[in-house]
C-alpha cells in the first residue's frame, strides 16, 4: 500500500462534544428525585406515627368515660393509670417517670404535662382511686367518683393535645 494511499482512507478524528451543564444535571436528576422522595416519605410516616398515639390515647379516653359513665369505676380507673404510664414511657422514656409511684409519679405527671393537675388537682386520684376498696370512696370536692374520674379524662385529654405540639417541636 502506497502511502499516498494510506493517507487517503484516513478520517477526521471526531471528539465528543464538551459536556454542557445540562447533560451532567439529567445525571443527576434521577437519584435527587430519589433522595427527596425517601425523606418526604420519611417524615410523612413520623409524622403519622405521632399522631397515631394521640388517637389511640383519645380513644381509651373514651372508652374509660363509657366505663365510668356504665358504673365500672374501678376499670376505669385502672385503665386511665395504665393509660398514664404508657403516654410516660412514649412522652419521656429516658427518665423513667413510668416506673414510679405515689406523689413521685403524680409530680412527673405534671411535669410531663406542665401543669399542676395531678399533685394540686383531682389528679392526685390516680395514685389512691384504683387501689380504694369501695368505688364511691374517691372524690374530689364533693364529686362522685364517677364524675372525678370522667372530668379527669376530659382533662387528659385536653392534656394530650399540648404534649403532642410540645413532641413535634422539640421542647419539654
Amino acid at each position: 500500500m502506497s502511502p499516498e494511499l494510506a493517507l487517503a482512507q484516513l478520517r477526521d478524528i471526531h471528539l465528543p462534544a464538551e459536556h454542557s451543564i445540562g447533560s451532567s444535571l439529567s445525571a443527576w436528576i434521577l437519584p435527587a428525585v430519589v433522595g427527596v422522595s425517601f425523606l418526604l416519605a420519611c417524615l410523612l410516616w413520623r409524622n403519622r406515627r405521632q399522631r397515631h398515639w394521640l388517637i389511640q390515647s383519645r380513644q381509651e379516653l373514651a372508652e374509660i368515660q363509657r366505663l365510668a359513665a356504665r358504673g365500672d369505676i374501678e376499670s376505669g380507673w385502672h385503665r386511665l393509670s395504665v393509660l398514664l404510664r404508657r403516654l410516660a414511657l412514649l412522652l419521656d422514656p429516658v427518665s423513667g417517670s413510668h416506673a414510679l409511684v405515689g406523689t413521685e409519679w403524680l409530680s412527673s405527671l405534671d411535669r410531663m404535662f406542665d401543669t399542676v393537675l395531678f399533685t394540686q388537682g383531682r389528679g392526685r386520684l390516680i395514685a389512691t382511686a384504683p387501689y380504694r376498696p369501695a368505688p364511691g370512696a374517691a372524690h374530689h370536692k364533693g364529686e362522685t367518683a364517677a364524675e372525678s374520674l370522667i372530668r379527669l379524662c376530659v382533662e387528659t385529654e385536653a392534656l394530650l393535645g399540648d404534649a403532642r405540639k410540645r413532641t413535634s417541636t422539640g421542647t419539654k
